[in-house]
């Protein structure tokens, strides 16, 4: 049993406020309780408490963690992950501006926080002011505390718990023989099915190793159940290798051709293959009359070479256009 909620609302009651709305800034969670005509309206839990805004700093700006947590308080919503956390926060309650609550309140440790009080105010156009308790009691951290204390108190609201014993159920003793009779038959005709489904697949294992051992004989030497996982292997294992074969290099240099020849004015001078990539990356290289002219050739071999960029593409003298474009050949 959560028993926040019901120590804000004893310690508003002992304010003679009947109605606020209270952010718990907390270590691991920030607790949200609206509270109407002195009983709890609804509650809602973020669990994005100080210790996870701390280390997101402390991420971020790659810092220590107390050195992120020092910038959290001393600076607080001066930084963009602090105003984040808090917008998140107040986004989860789904409220109106402004908000519709006679009184805005807030605690936890997490209220100690540069500048939360006023942006917090800001955000929901009412002024946010910190939970007021009796002397001597610091409200960054004793809220919850003197509101359980506060149960004592006579007329305060606190939870009564009584054990429940469970309803009594009993089968008249001849509807429990045919249940019986009837679990009996499920079990048999269960057995029956199990042993049927065995043998069937039996059978068609028998059947799978035959074919195997037919098509391809060194797979048949392998356990029934590791077939798929080996062909998988051996045929992704085919395609790299013809992916990296001169043939391959061939066909792709032949499928070349068709967009080389709408640009007369545009030649290759070399290509190279890397073939010990973990993809094999092809380097185009060569001349033509303009940085348009390759830009165009280049999105026209996208259907060819995978991933073509450019590694150069400048005009030289005698505007003569030097490029070299690199992309990543597709699987065959």
């Amino acid at each position: 049993i959560d028993a926040e909620p019901l120590s804000y609302l004893r310690v508003l009651k002992s304010l003679k406020v009947e109605e606020a709305l209270i952010f718990d800034f907390g270590a691991t969670r920030t607790t949200i309780c609206a509270i109407k005509n002195g009983i709890l309206d609804w509650v809602r839990v973020s669990f994005r408490g100080g210790q996870s805004l701390t280390r997101e700093i402390s991420k971020n700006k790659e810092i220590g963690e107390e050195e992120a947590e020092e910038l959290k308080i001393n600076q607080g919503i001066e930084q963009p992950e602090c105003r984040k956390w808090l917008n998140d926060i107040v986004a989860l309650c789904l409220l109106s501006k402004p908000v519709p609550f006679e009184k805005v309140f807030i605690c936890g440790g997490g209220a100690k926080m540069e500048g939360l009080s006023l942006e917090l105010s800001t955000i929901l156009g009412q002024t946010a002011e910190l939970l007021p308790l009796p002397k001597g009691l610091d409200p960054y951290s004793d809220v919850t505390a003197y509101g359980a204390a506060l149960a004592g108190k006579a007329g305060m609201p606190k939870l009564n718990l009584e054990v429940k014993k469970p309803d009594t159920f009993s089968i008249p003793w001849k509807y429990a023989i045919w249940l019986l009779v009837i679990l009996a038959l499920a079990t048999v005709n269960l057995e029956f099915r199990h042993y049927s489904a065995d043998k069937s697949l039996n059978s068609q294992i028998k059947i799978y190793q035959q074919a195997v051992k037919s098509a391809l004989p060194s797979l048949a030497k392998e356990q029934p159940e590791t077939y798929q996982g080996e062909l998988e292997n051996r045929t992704n294992a085919n395609i790299e290798n013809s992916r990296r074969s001169p043939e391959f290099l061939l066909e792709t240099i032949a499928r070349l051709a068709k967009p080389l020849s709408h640009y007369p004015d545009l030649e290759i001078r070399n290509l190279n293959l890397n073939a010990e990539s973990e993809e094999p990356v092809i380097t185009i290289s060569g001349q033509s009359r303009s940085v348009q002219q390759t830009e165009e050739f280049r999105q026209s071999i996208g259907d060819i070479v995978n991933s073509a960029e450019f590694l150069e593409n400048r005009k030289g003298r005698d505007n003569i256009t030097t490029f070299s474009i690199e992309g990543k050949l597709p699987k065959p």
